[in-house]
């Protein structure tokens, strides 16, 4: 594993998820991550007071209810085995008591009062560029893809007064660009992990996939109108997505253009790679589990969710939109 793999990887999961939260978003903690404010003290109050009445922390003793003692060095078999399992027989969920992860059907519910005025301070404040983005979101009509959402999102004037206009305007040509080579690699990536053979085909036995000439040739139309925006390099990352595009046009055959992807991702991808070349067939770093890959979705789609359950506006269209993409690209056996 690389450095930079390296630092993405080693704050993964759920101490990685609330450590970035703390450090990211202010109004939670004073800024380094762990001392709370007066708005995180209450968003702790209200989750304490969430839980079943024997596992609740006290400030005067940790000893109250629970035996603490007893589970040293097993805090996590407690969890399992008594404190969630407790929680779920007891939540009040017609009085929207409760701390339970928020099930499927009711993800883009607005949350109870007493939480939802709590996050909707720090996540969306007054104008904000965060509550900017989502209010421009949710006036979008007529959307009926990511990609249109990120039209919508680089012809705001509003969300231009936030954002550099330079670094916003490529975001439509990155998003395509981005969506044509996962949906290359998602081809790529099945075909690997069918071939009862060998587990790692050949190049030349890729090229033989009826829908790849089609795939690539939307990618390397993609990579065109990237290479043809002006002024993309104000945009982040631009180097990596501007490599792409020139490594896929100067490939000529099919082959090529696959072993020119197969490179890019071996050198750019960063975290857990998918695939790599070795002695002139494609094999698979990864196991096979049935989950599939999704687009790369600049997180639009939790914005929305989440200025949903904060009452931030109505973000009907905009999540039809994005669960659209969401669901047509978390199909499939990708790993």
């Amino acid at each position: 594993m690389s450095d930079d793999q390296f630092r993405r990887y080693r704050q993964v999961g759920t101490y990685g998820a609330y450590r970035v939260i703390f450090r990211s978003i202010s109004g939670l903690t004073t800024g380094d991550g762990w001392t709370l404010t007066q708005t995180g003290h209450q968003l702790a109050d209200l989750v304490n007071k969430s839980l079943p009445r024997e596992v609740r922390l006290k400030q005067e003793s940790f000893e109250n209810g629970t035996k603490w003692g007893h589970w040293a060095d097993m805090e996590a078999r407690f969890w399992v085995e008594h404190g969630w399992s407790s929680a779920v027989e007891r939540a009040d969920r017609k009085n929207n008591y409760h701390m339970l992860p928020t099930p499927d059907d009711a993800i883009d519910e607005v949350l109870p009062e007493e939480e939802r005025s709590l996050l909707e301070l720090v996540l969306f404040s007054a104008d904000s560029t965060r509550r900017v983005t989502a209010e421009v979101l949710a006036g979008a009509k007529d959307v009926k893809s990511h990609a249109e959402l990120c039209d919508i999102l680089a012809s705001s004037s509003r969300l231009a007064a936030k954002i550099a206009p330079a670094s916003l305007a490529p975001l439509p040509a990155f998003t395509r660009l981005a969506d044509a080579a996962m949906d290359v690699m998602r081809t790529l990536w099945n075909e690997i992990n069918q071939d009862t053979e060998d587990q790692a085909p050949t190049f030349e036995k890729l090229t033989r996939l009826d829908a790849l000439p089609k795939k690539f040739k939307l990618l390397n139309d993609a990579s065109r109108v990237w290479l043809a925006v002006a002024d993309r390099k104000a945009f982040p990352h631009e180097r990596v997505a501007t490599q792409l595009a020139q490594a896929q046009l100067n490939a000529g055959s099919l082959t090529d253009q696959i072993k020119a992807l197969t490179k890019h991702h071996h050198e750019h991808g960063g975290g857990r790679l998918w695939f790599h070349e070795k002695a002139g067939k494609v094999e698979p770093l990864v196991p096979a589990t049935g989950v599939a890959a999704s687009d790369y979705r600049f997180r639009l789609r939790s914005i929305c969710l989440l200025a949903a359950q904060c009452g931030v506006g109505n973000m009907d269209r905009a999540l039809i939109a994005a669960r659209q993409a969401f669901e047509e690209n978390t199909k499939g056996d990708l790993a």
